[in-house]
């Protein structure tokens, strides 16, 4: 127990003794005889009243204990105090050498002890931390959210099932759940707090390719902001563990004309067709489609008269959105909305990577082979991954006229997020070839 930053209550579990260091003052006694207990919620955080006072509870004490603290704070009053605590006399403990031969004052303490107090004390200087006794405050004041953390495994179900209630993608929750189960494997009877920033920099990086590390970071970061927002850590290591991966540049292709008029033909009459004219020419998210086909009222939101097509919050993945209808979407549309054909058909995973893959095994297979070739040991990288939105967003940024800002309010993404992952050069020429491909000319 603490008072007034000093602990001078302790209780050894094993022995059943309960020892106070010092005199105990008639305020101290009273306080122990009348204690009261902060409140927490159900998430170790403390709970505050209207006017920023602390929630206390009073506890009850039995009549034994009560006996036995007045006991303890009268054989206390016999101790003999040397700064706030027993003084103990004895011969100091023998000089010592250091490495460099020096002699200097001797210490109780085993070498590794002295190690990790020589550290101690030179991060606390380092860090600007007045003392170690203020780090020892703060590790108390923050040490009860730390400890309700459960192991790893629970807390991953946890952040999923907060995941899962924000809205997550379905394939995005798959994602976090193959890989944060895979990572608590990695750490059996751990709890967050117990994996260091090293453990963390060294499980990131034994994966083999940059934009594996790459997600690996991501999905760990978030994770530990949520515990960090949970108290189960005191801050989140992953700054601290690996500066975040970059990809390797320029990895992704686009479709050129003649690709995109050869998915076009494929699916003008299947229901596909609804998916391709969507991510083609409107730069829609796989997601996003989904949703746009969940919902109630699909063709409110598509309005060919008008225009455009509105995203609600719940369709779109950063923020609710208009997309203009271009002149090359408005015949597609009409052609699905005739059709009664789906936006997001089934089996749709499936049957979209057997068409992306037929159309671009020209170009993807030499690269595949290259890459094999060169790094046998690495996966290589999804040449296709979003190839449909980065293409509309290239030829897009091609046109005459076209800018990021503009293009940016489009698409949902930062002009720092077009410009790093999907702009790629493409010629106005190609632009325009492009951006006619209508269905009678298909």
């Amino acid at each position: 127990m603490v008072f007034k930053g000093e602990i001078k209550l302790r209780y050894d579990s094993v022995t059943g003794t309960l020892t106070f260091i010092g005199q105990m003052t008639q305020s101290e006694l009273a306080f122990l005889l009348n204690p009261t207990a902060f409140v927490f919620d159900q998430y170790g955080q403390q709970v505050f009243d209207a006017s920023g006072n602390p929630v206390t509870v009073a506890v009850t004490v039995s009549a034994a204990v009560q006996a036995a603290l007045n006991q303890l704070y009268t054989a206390s009053q016999s101790a003999t105090l040397g700064d706030q605590g027993l003084a103990l006399a004895g011969p100091p403990p023998p000089a010592r050498k250091t490495a460099a031969g020096d002699v200097v004052a001797g210490t109780w303490l085993s070498p590794a002890q002295l190690k990790e107090a020589e550290a101690t004390a030179w991060y606390t200087q380092t860090q600007g931390i007045p003392s170690v006794l203020e780090a020892v405050r703060w590790y108390h004041a923050h040490h009860g959210g730390l400890e309700c953390a459960a192991a790893l495994p629970q807390c991953v179900d946890e952040y999923l099932c907060v995941k899962r209630a924000e809205g997550c993608a379905p394939m995005t929750l798959a994602g976090y759940r193959s890989k944060l189960e895979r990572f608590a494997r990695a750490f059996p009877g751990h709890r967050p707090s117990d994996v260091s920033a090293n453990e963390l920099g060294r499980f990131i990086v034994a994966a083999p390719h940059p934009r594996t590390r790459r997600d690996w970071w991501q999905t760990l970061y978030s994770f530990y902001a949520w515990c960090w927002r949970m108290k189960y850590v005191a801050e989140n290591p992953l700054p601290q563990a690996l500066a975040k991966p970059k990809p390797p540049p320029g990895s992704a292709l686009v479709l050129t004309p003649a690709e995109t008029k050869a998915i076009l033909r494929s699916t003008k009459h299947t229901d596909q067709i609804g998916f391709w004219a969507l991510a083609l020419f409107a730069g829609l998210r796989t997601e996003e489609i989904r949703r746009l086909q969940a919902h109630p009222a699909r063709w409110a939101l598509v309005r060919l008269r008008s225009q455009a097509i509105d995203l609600p919050d719940e369709v779109a993945k950063t923020h609710a959105r208009i997309v203009p209808i271009l002149p090359v979407l408005r015949p597609w549309l009409e052609l699905v909305k005739e059709g009664d054909l789906p936006f997001f058909p089934p089996s749709h995973y499936m049957k979209c990577r057997r068409l992306r893959n037929a159309v671009l095994e020209d170009r993807c297979g030499p690269l595949t082979a290259r890459h094999r070739a060169t790094n046998p040991q690495i996966r290589p990288p999804i040449w296709a991954f979003n190839i449909a939105r980065r293409s509309y967003i290239s030829y897009r940024l091609a046109c005459a006229g076209a800018n990021y800002a503009e293009l940016s309010n489009e698409v949902g993404n930062s002009e720092a997020m077009i410009r790093q992952h999907y702009f790629r050069h493409v010629s106005r020429q190609a632009a325009r070839a492009y951006f006619s491909l209508t269905p009678d000319r298909v």
